[in-house]
């Protein structure tokens, strides 16, 4: 498999995260009213416009472009998105109603976010390498979304009413989701990159070439 130049590093990884950095911090400062998000979302689309013209000139490409605009990656990419806007939705419900509605202090909702959002992660993370050892990655991210969806039907039955308790079911389904859909995502995005680098012939759910001895 071709290696990463260190132009395609450099571009690609500060380019994805300029551009990050922008879409995080635009609704804060008004979007392209700011010089600041206006700079950070140009930056980071001309350095990945870099990186897609260097793969594309290089004589062995680490990511070339046809295999960037294959149907898997770029579903796999739209999933990638999905995740964050949904992640981001989701995220900011409980902390964010619990500060502005029932007027908690961040100390006095630590204790639901750490118990039933950080401590529940941990778990899911074994989970969901459980379910990719055994079944297709996409059903792992269709787990994940699901997750997100009732978590989402939850937060729309939210009233002034609800206290710290209230948020245990909503947190549990988040924190199933998040990690469901993150791996299953990067085992996908992986599994066919390991698809497009291997040698003709099949490859094994384990990302082996089929027919191949492991035993040397």
């Amino acid at each position: 498999m071709p290696r990463p130049t260190g132009a395609a590093c450099c571009c690609s990884a500060r380019g994805l995260a300029l551009i990050y950095a922008g879409l995080d911090q635009g609704k804060r400062l008004d979007w392209f009213g700011s010089g600041t998000v206006t700079a950070l979302l140009a930056g980071g689309a001309a350095l990945v416009v870099c990186f897609l013209i260097n793969e594309a000139v290089v004589a062995e490409p680490w990511a070339s472009p046809t295999v960037l605009m294959s149907r898997n990656v770029l579903l796999g990419v739209a999933t990638l998105i999905t995740y964050m806007i949904t992640n981001l939705s989701n995220t900011m419900l409980v902390p964010t109603f619990l500060t502005a509605v029932a007027g908690l202090r961040p100390e006095q909702m630590g204790s639901l976010l750490l118990v039933y959002t950080a401590l529940p992660i941990c778990v899911v993370v074994l989970v969901a390498i459980y379910l990719l050892r055994r079944i297709d990655a996409r059903f792992v991210m269709i787990l994940g979304l699901t997750s997100f969806a009732i978590a989402a039907w939850m937060g729309t039955r939210v009233t002034g009413a609800w206290s710290l308790d209230d948020f245990i079911p909503i947190a549990l389904a988040q924190a199933l989701g998040q990690r469901l859909t993150f791996w299953g995502a990067i085992a996908g995005l992986l599994l066919v990159s390991l698809m497009r680098s291997a040698p003709p012939g099949p490859l094994t759910p384990n990302g082996t070439q089929a027919g191949s001895n492991g035993a040397h």
